[in-house]
């Protein structure tokens, strides 16, 4: 019985039935041919681990660029209408990727001082002290509907930031989006009609025609 170190690693027994001595061959020779053959299959192996590398390097490269392509900044401006709970609903139904990172805005209005007189200097102290209570009232009714927006994206896994800004609502938004890299705009429609659109203006109408970038233009009804 011979031993032969075969290419797949395990040791096989073979049985030769002794041939008449010109038949034979050398010891030599055989040597020589596994040597031969030891020196192929060894090749072989340590080429295998480098060719898987290589193989694996390309499918990770591959996959790095794919989640690069897939990766977006998506601003939605929120708000405490109807409207704009039904544009965030519409992004995460129709819109969402997997690797895509919120940006939630909401632009803030600060309440209006109170129209009181301010002839002595008590009424002028209430007053102050009205307009801080509203403000105070205002700031907690904005961090609720923020962290109630937050939650959603945690909840769903979806990275989220938030921006609270004051100032003209389609300007801010404008703004928000290119300060902050987004590669689109989510925003809700009130559904004003002509009349009312005309006079009063729309925040969408206006961050469509204002912004560079593309924006989603989610109607409330």
């Amino acid at each position: 019985q011979i031993y032969v170190r075969c290419p797949y690693n395990f040791v096989q027994v073979c049985t030769y039935r002794l041939k008449p001595a010109h038949d034979v061959i050398s010891t030599e020779t055989m040597s020589k041919d596994a040597s031969d053959s030891l020196t192929v299959e060894g090749a072989r192996q340590q080429a295998a681990p480098q060719q898987s590398t290589q193989q694996a390097q390309i499918c990770e490269d591959g996959e790095s660029r794919q989640h690069i392509q897939l990766a977006r900044r998506v601003l939605i401006a929120i708000d405490f209408s109807a409207g704009s709970k039904k544009a965030f609903d519409w992004y995460l139904d129709h819109l969402w990727r997997a690797a895509d990172a919120v940006i939630l805005i909401h632009v803030f209005a600060p309440p209006s001082f109170p129209a009181i007189s301010f002839d002595s200097a008590g009424a002028r102290f209430a007053g102050v002290e009205i307009w801080e209570e509203e403000t105070k009232k205002a700031s907690q009714e904005v961090r609720e509907l923020v962290g109630a927006y937050e939650t959603v994206c945690k909840t769903k896994q979806i990275p989220c930031q938030t921006v609270v800004e004051s100032g003209s609502p389609g300007e801010t938004i404008c703004k928000a989006a290119e300060e902050n890299k987004a590669d689109f705009i989510v925003v809700g429609s009130r559904g004003l009609n002509a009349i009312r659109r005309t006079f009063l203006g729309s925040v969408s109408d206006y961050v469509a025609h204002h912004s560079h970038l593309p924006v989603s233009i989610i109607p409330e009804k």
